[in-house]
C-alpha cells in the first residue's frame, strides 16, 4: 500500500507561522483512526485540531481502541531543512500488545494544547490506502512528512 502524508496548512500559518511551537522541544503524538473516510482532501487541509478531524465534516472518523492501542509520545523527533524540502522524522512508534488494524494516522503537538482534542495542533495526516494491521508504523528514510516548497 501505498501511504500519503500531508502537513496541515492551518498548522504551519498558525502554529508554525505565528512561533507557538517549538519543533526541536515539543511533545508531539501520534494517533490512529479505525474506521471511516476521510473528507476531500480539499476540506481537510482546513482541518486544525485533532477535535476538526475526529468530527470530520460531519461525518466522524471512529479511533482506534483497546488492543494495547493509546495515542504515543514520538521520540527522537527532528526538523530539518535542505534546500526547499522540509522533512520531519522520528524514531519508530511502536503499540505493544497490539491486536488492531487503522486506515489513518495523525499527528499532533500536545505541548501547544491545553489537554484536549478540540486545542491540538494537527500537525500532519497519513491516508494508509487502507486498512493496515498496527503493530508498529516504520518511519522511512523520507521521514514521517516531507514538504516541498515552491518557487
Amino acid at each position: 500500500m501505498t501511504v500519503l502524508a500531508y502537513f496541515q496548512p492551518k498548522f504551519l500559518l498558525t502554529y508554525l507561522g505565528g512561533k507557538q511551537v517549538n519543533m526541536s522541544t515539543d511533545t508531539f503524538k501520534v494517533g490512529l483512526i479505525a474506521s471511516g473516510t476521510l473528507a476531500a482532501r480539499g476540506t481537510n487541509e482546513g482541518y486544525a485540531t485533532v477535535a476538526d478531524l475526529l468530527a470530520n465534516n460531519g461525518s466522524a472518523l471512529t479511533e482506534v481502541a483497546g488492543g494495547g492501542y493509546s495515542r504515543l509520545s514520538l521520540a527522537s523527533v527532528t526538523w530539518t531543512v535542505s534546500g526547499l524540502v522540509v522533512t520531519l522524522t522520528a524514531a519508530n512508534p511502536s503499540w505493544s500488545p497490539n491486536s488492531f488494524t487503522a486506515v489513518y494516522g495523525w499527528m499532533h503537538d500536545e505541548t501547544a494544547s491545553s489537554g484536549t482534542d478540540a486545542t491540538r495542533p494537527l500537525v500532519a495526516l497519513w491516508d494508509f490506502g487502507g486498512a493496515l494491521s498496527v503493530n508498529g508504523l516504520v518511519v522511512n528514510g523520507s521521514g514521517l512528512v516531507t514538504g516541498t516548497a515552491a518557487q
